[in-house]
């Protein structure tokens, strides 16, 4: 090896970015004293750590503002459900309407702005056929907003298939048809709004007995149109039918798998951005420093290959991977550790391969028993190879022989930076992140669209009904 010289040809431009498979520079040229290299070494080897915490952090504390509006939506009871309660505290079966309703009117005037009355208060007229007390208990009930348009839909809908059952008996087909056929478009109507809220199936059903099975919408089962209604997902149906932790854990899961993806992008983008704003140098005349560097692989002078443990091919560098049981509860990594030489048409640079980032094409893997391997298990194996084309980046160091001759290295930076040999082009490298950096922000970008939409389908709709 020549001693080191003076810069020749092309040189390494400032970083302008992060290493692949690292977090962004934190201590660039301009502010290299702004944190001590060993610090920033600490903090690259813990970056993936870190962005896990951080992508987890951020889907718990979303996670944790869906816990606050579930909270917001849970209907507390009030002084007229309470009373409600008491009413109904010793069960139906034997206590005639008449004598519910009379104890519920007690509270008639300081309750008709509350849902829960005015609903069981309706059920009780319609069930006696006092049907003209029912409408007016609604409209006094409209008046001071006891309940969401939809809602008071659906009472007017009970009221007219109760009516339409009361001229049937009396004999008025005409009249009795006419409020059945408005319950039944009324329902449907909320049934096409709202497919999963219980409701509008429960007035379909009682229309049946208001009418001749000719005029029955056949047989249809109200029931199941309404257990398929809740499990489409493009109806925003099934979001808005998520009890208890489920919209909590959806949400959790979701946000996590966005705020990784978009890690994984911008790792992509900034690893792209460094490959493209380093200048490849020339081995003889780089100076110290982290470089960029291409040539081809070989031997160090006086070593023998090493062999790889699958394939048993001799080669500059292997790493395995051996994974068994049924979950790969045991796993076994394998690295060589013999250095091996980068050489292009100047001079050659040593590689040592301490803490080094391998990306190659050179790949094998193999299931089963074959090779001494058991059951359940898989041997994976990657190589670089005498000869190869390869791609590096890393920290260039001279130190003197005996002789008095200069050696060059390449090892993993003081900083933490990495080091990376690859038998992939620059371009194909490139290519590879900016693909990581599309299929991160995407995945972010769709999970986002995904969060918005589904939390517009259970929190924003105003006018939904007060129990779905």
């Amino acid at each position: 090896m020549l001693p080191q010289g003076p810069s020749e040809g092309p040189e390494q431009g400032p970083p302008s970015g992060s290493p692949p498979g690292s977090l962004p520079d934190v201590a660039t040229a301009g502010n290299s004293a702004v944190l001590p290299p060993s610090l920033q070494r600490a903090l690259r080897s813990m970056s993936t750590l870190l962005t896990v915490l951080l992508a987890l952090s951020a889907a718990g504390g979303l996670a944790w503002l869906v816990r606050q509006f579930e909270v917001g939506r849970t209907i507390r009871p009030t002084a007229c459900s309470r009373a409600v309660d008491a009413v109904f505290a010793n069960g139906t079966n034997d206590t005639a309407d008449s004598v519910l309703l009379k104890e519920l009117m007690v509270h008639r005037d300081r309750c008709q702005s509350d849902a829960v009355f005015v609903d069981q208060a309706r059920r009780l007229m319609t069930n006696m056929q006092h049907i003209g007390d029912a409408r007016a208990l609604l409209e006094v009930a409209e008046l001071q907003h006891a309940m969401t348009p939809d809602e008071f839909k659906a009472q007017h809908a009970w009221i007219d298939a109760a009516e339409s059952h009361k001229f049937w008996g009396d004999g008025d087909e005409g009249r009795a048809d006419e409020l059945r056929q408005r319950a039944i478009s009324a329902a449907n109507g909320l049934r096409e709004k709202w497919p999963e809220w219980r409701l509008p199936y429960l007035i379909l059903d009682e229309t049946r007995r208001s009418g001749p099975s000719s005029q029955v919408e056949g047989d249809t089962e109200y029931s199941r149109l309404e257990q398929e209604a809740r499990s489409r997902k493009l109806n925003g149906a099934w979001f808005r039918s998520l009890s208890d932790w489920e919209p909590i854990a959806f949400t959790f899961v979701v946000a996590a798998i966005a705020f990784l993806m978009l890690a994984a992008g911008l790792n992509g983008y900034f690893g792209a951005r460094e490959m493209s704003g380093l200048a490849t140098s020339h081995i003889e005349t780089a100076k110290p420093g982290y470089v960029e560097l291409k040539g081809t692989l070989h031997l160090l002078p006086g070593t023998q290959p090493v062999i790889g443990p699958l394939t048993k091919e001799p080669v500059l560098w292997y790493e395995s991977f051996y994974n068994s049981g049924m979950k790969n509860a045991t796993t076994r990594h394998e690295q060589s550790a013999q250095a091996f030489v980068l050489r292009d048409a100047t001079g050659e640079v040593v590689v040592n391969p301490t803490s080094i980032s391998v990306r190659t094409h050179h790949k094998s893997s193999q299931l089963g028993s074959g090779a001494g391997l058991q059951n359940n298990s898989r041997l994976s194996e990657r190589r670089l190879r005498e000869g190869d084309a390869a791609f590096a980046l890393g920290e260039l160091s001279v130190t003197t022989d005996a002789n008095g001759a200069s050696i060059k290295h390449l090892t993993i930076a003081k900083d933490g930076r990495q080091l990376m040999v690859s038998n992939y082009t620059e371009g194909q490298l490139i290519s590879m992140e900016k693909l990581w950096f599309g299929a991160g922000c995407s995945v972010f970008g769709a999970a986002v669209l995904l969060l918005a939409w589904s939390f517009y389908q259970r929190y924003y709709p105003v006018t939904a009904p007060g129990i779905l």
